[in-house]
């Protein structure tokens, strides 16, 4: 199954047999984080995080850019997508894609139930081939500003979904969500059956964990060179530890037994969270006015509003913002004077003078 071209760095990786530890990192360019060169390689992932198996398998030339921004409708279709977690699913999705070479089973933001539902459940479920064989991978993450915080939450919700009812209800649910038409369908629904003991699936399977965090070694960077990969294995490498403690020591209280499983911890050290989901946000809402702007209805019933999330999508990112005035242009004659030397100030913005109507006129020129 292809994916896009990778973009996040392994900066560490430490292997044993309870599971791997690593750190991805997005990188430097010009002395610079690269914030939004993630967030539009984010991006680029939409359809195959959002979308079901059939629906990708039918993705061509001539309805790709249909899907990518049905995709991006399912994502901001949740009012508060930044605070519930989307981004960081999206995060655990691509960084096992890319390192692991998982298939995505089911996805889980595809079914949701109703508009503003938070998703319930694994933020993840993948499988990796192994032989004639299936290994399932249920994946959590944090898209948190905090490590310590990630790591607090993140534990405990790991083995609250190691309850033995909830496990089943889950696997009830992830089977009928299984596309038919997804060549794995029969084997994972085999091993998700009710008369398949929890041993059995324990040994089959295995939980990646990502936790993002505001890292003060990004913030102090200009480049991914060794001083900075050494610096950022300062800032993570007993953190591995704790988490991994926290989760033995919290399952072995609830259940009296040793934790079962494999799990590979995922750390990503962002500069600033919110400065990713400004970034994404952009990208999402100039998705969405594009489809606005494919019909002149917008210039007669609610400009004001259009020009205003223009302006606001201009103000975080220039080049997402000229694509969007220029669109807009499109229909100028149809708005009243007013919305239109709105536009004119967007247009100008944007570094579109010679599409300025009325120049001399604009407050800004006298």
């Amino acid at each position: 199954m292809e994916h896009p071209d990778d973009f996040l760095e392994i900066i560490f990786h430490e292997i044993s047999g309870v599971g791997d530890d690593l750190a991805l990192c997005a990188g430097f360019e010009r002395g610079q984080w690269r914030n939004d060169q993630l967030a539009d390689h984010m991006m680029e992932w939409l359809p195959e995080f959002a979308l079901d198996y059939s629906e990708l398998f039918e993705i061509g030339h001539a309805n790709a850019l249909r899907m990518t921004k049905k995709a991006a409708k399912i994502v901001y279709q949740t009012e508060k997508y930044g605070l519930r977690g989307e981004f960081g699913e999206l995060l655990l999705h691509i960084a096992i894609r890319q390192v692991y070479e998982t298939l995505p089973a089911v996805s889980k933001i595809y079914y949701k139930s109703a508009v503003n539902e938070t998703v319930k459940g694994f933020d993840a479920v993948h499988v990796v081939r192994k032989g004639d064989d299936l290994e399932l991978w249920i994946g959590e993450t944090k898209f948190y500003e905090k490590i310590s915080r990630a790591i607090y939450d993140v534990s405990k919700e790991i083995v609250d979904h190691l309850e033995t009812d909830y496990l089943r209800s889950e696997f009830i649910l992830i089977k009928n969500k299984i596309d038919p038409s997804w060549p794995e369908a029969d084997k994972l629904n085999k091993l998700l059956h009710e008369n398949t003991s929890l041993d059995s699936v324990f040994k089959k399977a295995c939980i990646p964990i990502l936790l993002t965090y505001d890292s003060d070694t990004v913030g102090t960077s200009i480049c991914n060179n060794e001083e900075y990969k050494e610096k950022i294995e300062g800032e993570i490498i007993d953190a591995y530890a704790r988490l991994r403690a926290k989760i033995r020591a919290e399952y072995e209280k609830r259940f009296n037994q040793k934790f079962p499983l494999v799990v590979h911890v995922i750390f990503v050290p962002l500069k600033e969270k919110k400065q990713l989901i400004a970034a994404l946000d952009a990208r999402l809402k100039a998705a969405e006015i594009r489809e606005k702007l494919k019909s002149d209805r917008w210039a007669i019933e609610d400009p004001f509003a259009v020009l205003s999330d223009i302006a606001s999508i201009c103000s975080s990112s220039i080049d997402l913002g000229r694509d969007l005035v220029i669109r807009a242009l499109e229909c100028q004659d149809l708005l009243d004077q007013s919305y239109r030397n709105i536009l004119n100030d967007l247009t100008m913005q944007v570094g579109l003078y010679p599409y300025v109507s009325d120049l001399k006129d604009l407050s800004c020129q006298r």
